[in-house]
């Protein structure tokens, strides 16, 4: 992602959602919660209103934060492990589209049921922070050759127009949900 900011074109990169997803299981477990989130919110307005057929909703979550911990703004500590994803995106958005079809109990009092088909989308806008004087990395290992380099130092090549801020997009097919 450095490499690209370089460069200059300002392209978005279209990332590969799928091993993104594989290299990074906490987004896994993310995603899943949102998906049982939008489940349970159908599976209430279904039995609330009484459907006596199947009734398919659309869905589309809000864009919601995920990388840093709780209350946490612009730091190195991230909730996933992954350090090459870490140092290469930091937090971005992520987002679910689709549909949930409900199905009534087959017998009076029973459960209804679901399919949910839906897809997963990220988004985030690579950019550097100015003013932040902060060191980017750490001094460990490799890090310790730019450990000096600051958000502002990189902000800077793109205010110069040396680099170029650039959106990063993602999105793949979930597999179906059903219950």
């Amino acid at each position: 992602m450095l490499n690209h900011f370089v460069n200059g074109s300002g392209e978005a990169v279209d990332l590969d959602m799928d091993a993104f997803m594989n290299e990074i299981p906490e987004l896994q477990e993310e995603v899943k919660k949102a998906q049982q989130k939008v489940i349970d919110k159908v599976l209430a307005d279904a039995e609330e209103r009484g459907i006596d057929g199947p009734t398919t909703y659309p869905i589309r979550t809000g864009q919601t934060g995920w990388g840093y911990p709780e209350n946490a703004v612009n730091g190195r500590t991230y909730v996933y492990d992954n350090p090459d994803w870490a140092t290469a995106l930091g937090s971005f958005h992520y987002w679910l589209e689709g549909e949930v079809t409900v199905y009534p109990p087959d017998e009076s009092g029973g459960d209804y049921t679901y399919s949910m088909d839906n897809t997963v989308h990220m988004n985030k806008w690579y950019s550097w922070e100015r003013g932040n004087d902060a060191p980017l990395f750490d001094t460990s290992g490799w890090r310790s050759k730019i450990a000096q380099v600051t958000h502002s130092d990189l902000a800077f090549l793109h205010q110069a127009g040396i680099a170029q801020e650039f959106w990063v997009r993602g999105g793949t097919d979930l597999p179906t949900v059903e219950g």
